[in-house]
């Protein structure tokens, strides 16, 4: 049924119109959302992209102090594996010792890659109480240098705090090569 309402009529679909009027306002509304949701992505990829740029510079920073690092002639790692045993000793009865695995560059290593190599060895171990500066020190770097000089292709060098320091001369003339006992002390 129609009506004229100043000179308007009034036409009985008016819940069609307002059902396309609602529907256009939902596809708008939908559209705007779209458009957030599509710029949260934009920017989530650029984000994702500048991490990846960031972790990409630093693995390129890392692989060029390897590169230097190896074209100087210095090792990337020294130490394989190490790890702690008790040992029966000659001397001492039984006793810590730090067994030490090179890697196949620091069996090569010049001497004056010994402070990198100790170093890399210290750093893995300066918190453990076994590791006793203390009572002996130097000493288990003087058996550390030993082994990079006298024996080392031996599979593990066996290193001890209890030992203790003497010359590194010394140290290679021992009957146990690198490994001094008590008896030894002042040496």
């Amino acid at each position: 049924m129609n009506r004229r309402i100043n000179g308007w009529v009034l036409i009985a679909t008016l819940p069609l119109l307002l059902q396309t009027t609602l529907a256009l306002a939902m596809t708008q509304a939908e559209q705007a959302a779209m458009a957030a949701a599509q710029m949260e992505a934009a920017q989530d990829a650029a984000n994702a992209a500048a991490q990846a740029q960031a972790a990409a510079a630093a693995a390129a920073q890392a692989q060029g102090a390897a590169t230097a690092a190896a074209q100087a002639g210095y090792c990337q790692k020294y130490i394989e594996s190490a790890t702690w045993v008790q040992r029966d000793e000659p001397g001492y009865g039984l006793i810590w010792s730090l067994q030490v695995k090179p890697t196949e560059c620091a069996r090569r290593m010049g001497p004056d890659q010994t402070d990198r190599a100790y170093s890399e060895l210290y750093e893995m171990f300066k918190n453990d109480p076994r590791w006793t500066e203390q009572i002996n020190p130097g000493s288990m770097r003087r058996q550390f240098v030993c082994h990079v000089v006298g024996v080392p292709f031996k599979e593990y060098w066996n290193l001890e705090p209890a030992r203790p320091y003497i010359s590194h001369e010394a140290s290679l003339r021992l009957q146990y090569m690198c490994n001094p006992l008590p008896s030894d002390a002042g040496k």
